[in-house]
């Protein structure tokens, strides 16, 4: 078997790997990150700079939970340049969880082991192309908490429950989902690594310890419920979203969410690659478990389809338990390939290939954002300060919603820019009203009247045509302000551009004129004073 030293080596090779696009690609198309920057930098001071302090506001009151990167902004913001602090907080994103996989495996199994190279292939699942930030770092930061458990057990006493209090209220803090993680991992744990005998005796005896070891979790819930005064997701005159559950495809996409990206050819290959790797191992029982942390990752993979995809307080909460479920299942589980050097150094060696082409494959997407933001920025170019700025975009058709097209598409889903319009914020100093800030999620808030006009769920793109026919907007009260184009804003801003819309040519309607046409970004002066005719422009979908 390898020494400690070469997988550490391995490890070390991964993590510099794994930073290289990261630390060169700074706008990578993450789905939320830039709406996360912009509010990072908001934080870090600039909500205090004129004309923004007109539109938003800074609001701590009542803030418990998700607020891991925004905790970040305030304590550091003014040493660390915020778009720095952003990158960090994406690194820490990206490798905490299979970081933390690793230390849970070596606290359960003793010792490094090439297997746990192999960790490193989730480092990119379907939540960090999202930009669920602090998701991914609860995750991790769940993991190690569960990795120190074993040596707060040997001390045993008040030190553990202590312990596990404090880890378990400093994941609240991070994330709400941090702290179930960590109270599924607690109970794997407390159910033990081996398998009861077939009596029932047995198995209730276990599932006794597994149900006290997760008890502690629901004191930081408690306090998080006293404290909070609004749960996530609630904001001011916005109705609760409905409670959506996925259709048969959503749901399969949803369980395989740890493995797709930007490319289901490319995803496709990758899944089959691994889990037909796996299920070999198995077959020929080269793998060993721990039993509770296999048992966990198994209910929160079982659980996963029976999850709504929305809830008023988050999205995605379907996506988000296999991902879970991967991270337990690989901390539980060590291949045991025989002594030798020989294969050891094989799997350690195929783990850095495989790690190599999926982090190749996702930097090649990322780095399609060089283009869109150059478009992006020189459209912004002629943005005064204090600008009111209307974000829409091309919609593909039907035909091009799932289209391969590089950095522009992610986990079967036909769009990644749609948060890139909050980076005017920053750049320009402008009014963009989809920023997040949702009561209890974000401690950024719009000020009033503003508020009337923005939807701090952070909206959806909608296509530019819904400006000549408002039958287009979709029904819900969220998109209102969308109707209120002509009178509320000076700009509007349509990305994706380049690329064919689903109801043909863009033809502007009256009192809307080209400013400046970047390809994938093109900006708009409404004209306010100008008289408008009804026009009726012909849709071609």
């Amino acid at each position: 078997m390898l020494q400690r030293q070469p997988v550490v080596w391995g490890i070390g090779l991964l993590v510099t790997i794994i930073l290289i696009p990261i630390i060169a690609i700074p706008f990578p198309p993450l789905l939320d990150y830039p709406n996360h920057l912009a509010r990072l930098w908001l934080i870090a001071g600039g909500v205090d700079v004129a004309p923004l302090n007109r539109f938003y506001v800074e609001d701590w009151h009542g803030m418990a939970t998700n607020i891991g990167i925004d905790l970040a902004a305030k304590l550091f913001g003014g040493i660390i340049p915020p778009f720095v602090l952003g990158t960090m907080m994406l690194a820490v994103a990206a490798l905490l969880p299979p970081l933390g996989a690793v230390a849970l495996n070596k606290a359960e199994f003793g010792g490094y082991h090439p297997w746990q190279l192999t960790f490193f292939f989730f480092w990119c699942p379907l939540t960090l192309l999202a930009g669920f930030l602090n998701f991914q770092i609860g995750l991790g930061a769940a993991l190690f908490a569960a990795a120190a458990d074993r040596g707060l057990r040997a001390r045993g006493g008040y030190w553990l429950h202590a312990w596990r209090l404090a880890f378990g209220v400093g994941l609240m803090v991070v994330h709400p989902f941090a702290l179930l993680f960590y109270c599924a991992l607690l109970a794997g744990l407390g159910f033990g690594p081996d398998f009861p005998r077939a009596s029932v005796s047995d198995w209730g005896r276990k599932v006794l310890h597994a149900e006290t070891a997760a008890l502690i979790c629901l004191v930081p819930l408690g306090l998080f419920f006293l404290w909070a005064h609004a749960l996530p997701g609630g904001s001011e005159g916005s109705p609760a979203r409905p409670i959506i559950f996925g259709d048969l495809f959503s749901r399969s996409r949803a369980m395989l969410s740890p493995f797709i990206a930007y490319n289901f050819i490319v995803d496709g290959a990758f899944i089959l690659s691994f889990l037909g790797f796996v299920l070999f191992c198995a077959v020929r029982r080269k793998i060993s478990c721990h039993a509770g942390l296999l048992i966990a990752a198994a209910a929160m993979m079982t659980l996963a389809p029976f999850m709504p995809a929305m809830t008023n307080e988050s999205a995605w909460v379907n996506r988000r338990l296999p991902i879970m479920a991967v991270s337990a299942a690989l901390a539980a589980t060590r291949l045991n390939l025989g002594q030798s050097r020989r294969d050891a150094l094989a799997l350690g060696l195929g783990a850095v290939v495989f790690v190599v082409l999926r982090t190749a494959d996702v930097g090649w997407n990322w780095s399609a954002s060089f283009f869109m933001i150059d478009s992006l920025r020189s459209v912004l170019a002629e943005v005064p300060p204090g600008a009111m700025i209307l974000p829409m975009r091309h919609e593909p058709p039907d035909q091009l919603k799932y289209y391969i097209d590089q950095g522009r598409s992610f986990g079967w889903i036909d769009t990644t820019y749609i948060h890139y319009p909050a980076l005017a914020i920053p750049w320009r100093h402008a009014f963009i009203p989809t920023l997040f800030g949702e009561t209890g999620k974000q401690p950024v808030r719009f000020r009033a009247p503003y508020n009337q006009i923005a939807d701090p769920r952070g909206g959806w793109l909608i296509s530019v045509h819904a400006l000549s026919h408002p039958e287009l907007l979709p029904t819900a009260a969220q998109f209102n302000y969308i109707r209120q184009w002509r009178t509320r804003f000076d700009y509007v801003l349509v990305l994706n551009a380049d690329e064919p819309d689903l109801y043909g040519p863009f033809d502007p309607p009256p009192g809307l004129r080209l400013v400046k046409d970047g390809g994938f970004a093109q900006l708009f002066r409404i004209q306010r004073n100008q008289s408008y005719r009804n026009a009726p422009v012909e849709l071609r979908p």
